[in-house]
């Protein structure tokens, strides 16, 4: 994967040699931010890991990060806005999951952060640390359809869907979803909906 991924964002990231010194390989970049991301780790402390000042990892991530936003970008974060868009969403949870009627699962991550700067207990979860709260709405090959980011960290799952950008194109119907339909071999018109876990409340979007 590591490779696959080298291929299709080295030609962003590589960076010409100078007559001073040797730029760092692409490959380099990429393991660092990859290491960065996953671990959370400090810049001096990747610094040691990879032999690389941390003033320039300081500079390496950034870009690289971005340079994956824009490669990537298309493939794992496309939010459908078509009915049609939908049903197909919908028809891979009930081939795969068995989830009928079903065009995303639903949760909350909360992601690891140095605490910023004047941050105090803002970023603090009640699981020890600080960190940012990611909702994200995925398919069944968990990739995202939608995603919220930078939520208080003190509000609950639901908190945090109820004052989300999501939850508002639900209710206003932004999102293009199909009108409902009976199952098979019924009569009763069945909505599309979202799948979670216990957090979420089971409302129709208009609730």
């Amino acid at each position: 994967m590591f490779i696959e991924q080298l291929e299709r964002i080295g030609s962003r990231i590589e960076k010409q040699d100078t007559f001073w010194r040797k730029s760092l390989s692409p490959g380099l970049r990429l393991a660092i931010t990859l290491c960065y991301l996953v671990t959370g780790d400090s810049y001096k402390t990747l610094s040691y890991g990879f032999r690389v000042a941390h003033n320039t990892i300081s500079l390496i991530i950034p870009k690289t990060c971005k340079a994956i936003t824009a490669e990537y970008l298309k493939d794992v974060l496309a939010c459908r806005t078509m009915p049609e868009q939908w049903k197909e969403v919908a028809s891979h949870f009930s081939n795969k999951w068995n989830f009928h009627y079903t065009v995303g699962a639903l949760d909350c991550k909360h992601i690891a952060v140095t605490c910023p700067p004047n941050g105090g207990s803002h970023h603090y979860d009640y699981k020890g640390f600080h960190s940012i709260v990611l909702l994200a709405l995925v398919d069944t090959d968990y990739k995202f359809l939608n995603v919220d980011v930078g939520t208080n960290v003190c509000s609950s799952d639901t908190g945090i869907f109820s004052t989300s950008a999501l939850r508002e194109a639900l209710e206003i119907n932004a999102l293009g979803l199909p009108e409902p339909v009976p199952l098979y071999g019924d009569d009763t018109p069945v909505p599309f909906s979202l799948t979670g876990d216990d957090a979420f409340a089971l409302r129709s979007d208009s609730q």
